[in-house]
């Protein structure tokens, strides 16, 4: 019995078959992540119209309904933004929207925020936060 284990062992018969078992358990397990990340990303903070006011002091205001989506056009102001007003009719604010604000010190958010995805206010000054009750 010791020496046809020792066989299969030697003739690589064994690890073939335990290197196909893993290779089918990684692939799937990979299948796994992919269908849970991309049903994770499958959520409504595409859907969002919003208007961006920028003043000559630093004060933008964002009017709207729905998600702040935009980064490109919000990516062309980050260096004159000071003060961030965010008007009601936002729900929420897409990850990594206002990253690299560095100059932005004051947010005002509405009542009718229910989400802010991380790293929406990565990098920057913020000092004040003001959420109404």
């Amino acid at each position: 019995m010791y020496r046809y284990n020792q066989n299969i062992i030697e003739d690589g018969i064994m690890p073939k078959r335990i290197f196909k078992i893993i290779i089918v358990i990684v692939v799937a397990l990979i299948n796994i992540l992919c269908a849970t990340l991309s049903y994770a990303n499958k959520d409504d903070t595409d859907q969002g119209t919003c208007i961006y006011m920028l003043d000559s002091e630093g004060l933008l205001v964002i009017e709207g309904e729905g998600w702040i989506t935009e980064s490109a056009k919000l990516d062309e102001l980050k260096d004159d933004v000071k003060q961030l007003v965010i008007c009601e009719g936002i729900i929420g604010i897409r990850e990594g929207i206002f990253d690299h604000f560095q100059y932005l010190e004051k947010v005002y958010l509405p009542s009718t925020i229910t989400e802010i995805r991380r790293f929406a206010f990565d990098y920057c000054a913020i000092e004040e936060i003001i959420i109404p009750e």
